[in-house]
């Protein structure tokens, strides 16, 4: 019921909420902001959160709907989000490119509580390498949910930019199998 802006260019360390049912009132009684100490790539919903990803940690905002108790609290303090282009729900998960891999936000048994996972040990060489260079590229992805598939692509801006790689995993009952 809010809109939401973050990572706005000059203010790349906030999160900007609209009044509730008021995606252009920004200044009204039940907007507002909340500023967090890492740089903002990208934003998702998981279930009744909001999921902030940033380059060297994770958080989502709670209690947007009571201005005296929102706040931003930490899912990971040392794992980040590479890409804000990658960030993709497939299977109830939310995937994304971490330095490290991709990795998953996942749900657990336990209400308002959240998991990190990783997926992608099978192709952990590629991922590696693409971690290592990903300033070179232009990040896309996507879902395809007839095939439960997550794709991720990336151009090298270095070359013939109609160059285009990518990364397609399919989710399977016993985990992600990855094709390139």
């Amino acid at each position: 019921h809010h809109l939401i802006a973050a990572g706005v260019e000059g203010n790349e360390t906030t999160v900007y909420y609209s009044v509730h049912n008021g995606p252009e009132d920004f200044s009204g009684s039940g907007s507002g902001s909340v500023t967090i100490t890492d740089k903002i790539v990208g934003i998702k919903g998981f279930r009744a959160d909001l999921i902030v990803f940033c380059e060297n940690s994770i958080h989502k905002l709670i209690n947007i709907d009571d201005s005296q108790t929102v706040s931003i609290v930490s899912i990971a303090e040392n794992i980040g989000c590479l890409s804000g282009y990658s960030i993709q729900e497939i299977g109830g998960d939310l995937v994304f490119l971490a330095p490290d891999g991709i990795r998953t936000v996942a749900g657990t048994a336990r209400i308002g509580d959240t998991e990190l996972g990783t997926v992608s040990k099978a192709i952990q060489p590629l991922i590696n390498d693409l971690a290592r260079n990903v300033n070179d590229y232009v990040i896309s992805s996507m879902v395809h949910r007839d095939k439960s598939q997550y794709r991720l692509f990336y151009t090298d801006t270095t070359k013939n930019k109609s160059e285009q790689r990518g990364i397609i995993g399919t989710l399977r009952p016993d985990g992600f199998q990855w094709s390139e």
